[in-house]
């Protein structure tokens, strides 16, 4: 649950009220109704857990909890959402560009991951700005816990990115 405070800390820095929010793969109905309460507005949940579905969609209101595909693919029209909160567990490219593509533009994706040594030598933040950027957004911020300096408790990072507002050009026909 230490990762669900972190990432209110963010959000209630960086929103206001929200009208659509989703929370996607923290498989449990206490973050999903914490979220809910925070901000206002209407929520959806994608659950990752086959196992764990019935259970918060029993706890949440009716039509608000649906499961993720094994392709990644949200259930949802493009660009519905002002707000996602990523379970940092869950995190991936597909993943990623799913979300971008249910982001309103400019809309905002909170999510906390830990930052462990990776097999590959890069750090876990140089993955974050080339998944994130790569795929259409911008860090908005980026926060480490106060006890990180001293070199105990968990190392995690808390983000919040935004999805780029551009839109992709498409060529001319003929004039080019």
């Amino acid at each position: 649950m230490s990762d669900i405070r972190l990432i209110v800390s963010e959000i209630l820095s960086h929103c206001g009220k929200i009208r659509t929010g989703l929370d996607v793969a923290f498989d449990d109905a206490e973050t999903s109704k914490k979220l809910r309460e925070l901000r206002g507005g209407v929520w959806m949940t994608v659950v990752c857990d086959a196992s764990k579905l019935s259970a918060v969609s029993s706890a949440l209101p009716d039509g608000t909890v649906h499961p993720i595909s094994p392709n990644f693919a949200l259930p949802f029209d493009d660009c519905p959402f002002e707000v996602v909160v990523l379970n940092g567990a869950a995190l991936n490219q597909p993943l990623v560009k799913e979300v971008h593509r249910v982001l309103k533009p400019a809309g905002l994706l909170f999510f906390s991951v830990a930052d462990l040594p990776r097999d590959d030598g890069r750090t876990t933040l140089s993955m974050i700005y080339n998944i994130f950027l790569k795929n259409g957004f911008d860090i908005v911020s980026l926060v480490t816990p106060p006890w990180w300096k001293f070199g105990f408790g968990d190392k995690k990072l808390t983000v919040c990115a935004r999805r780029k507002a551009w839109k992709e050009h498409k060529p001319l026909g003929g004039l080019i």
